[in-house]
């Protein structure tokens, strides 16, 4: 059966939490805190995107950046135009956290746009370097996660264009759209997942299966022993 990403974040209880304008610094820091607690201290990477990269004309930034663990996701806006808080600043600029994107090369241009700008650094991965697929028209995110699936399931998700979300023009319009943030949060969530997918950090079902199956035919081999030696199992 086919997965979709939005419910595939549901499915997997990742807590999605939202920084706007109305979000005071000290509940700004508690969440960021929760974020960086979520991280791995082995392999330390979060999923990385942006919306609205031409939001403002292309001159202050994007209108959305979402970061995201195997377990939270932070969906945050600008107080104003390009100004976002300095615990997001902090992350991204974090040497030691490894940023995956998915075709990222703008929205790392839309954020050195920002005021002041805010630069992504330590290691960054962009998943269009690490997949097999035909490189044109460029694989996207869905693409990526069913080529990287350890069951070979095809994901889908929500049509940006068929949504008619291009026609969201401000932070506040994003954030008003009903079920824009989660499709927002599952963008950063679903980069990092495929990121694991492809270099083989994801759990793996069929892996866990495999486990159980050996360890019951372990057990038969043994009662066959004992019966053929004439050992009773009790």
């Amino acid at each position: 059966m086919a997965k979709q990403l939005e419910n595939e974040m549901v499915k997997a209880g990742v807590a999605v939490l939202v920084v706007d304008p109305n979000t005071g610094n000290n509940e700004t820091a508690a969440i960021y805190d929760r974020l960086r607690q979520s991280i791995p201290s082995n392999g330390s990477s979060i999923g990385l995107d942006c919306e609205g990269t031409d939001g403002h004309k292309g001159h202050l930034g994007p209108l959305m950046v979402q970061v995201a663990s195997r377990t939270v996701a932070v969906v945050e806006v600008p107080v104003a135009a390009g100004e976002y808080s300095g615990q997001l600043r902090e992350l991204l600029a974090d040497k030691d956290i490894q940023k995956i994107v998915c075709q990222g090369k703008e929205d790392i241009l839309s954020l050195r746009r920002c005021r002041p700008s805010m630069e992504v650094l330590g290691p960054v991965v962009d998943l269009q370097d690490m997949t097999r697929l035909p490189k044109n028209p460029t694989p996207g995110l869905a693409a990526i996660l069913s080529e990287g699936d350890p069951e070979r399931v095809a994901w889908s998700k929500q049509s940006f264009k068929k949504k008619g979300w291009w026609g969201l023009e401000s932070s506040e319009d994003m954030l008003e759209e009903p079920g824009f943030v989660s499709y927002a949060a599952a963008d950063a969530w679903g980069t990092l997942l495929a990121y694991e997918q492809l270099t083989g950090q994801a759990p793996s079902k069929p892996a866990r299966l495999e486990i159980v199956g050996e360890v019951l035919g372990s057990c038969l081999f043994a009662m066959c022993v004992l019966k053929f030696c004439g050992v009773s199992s009790t």
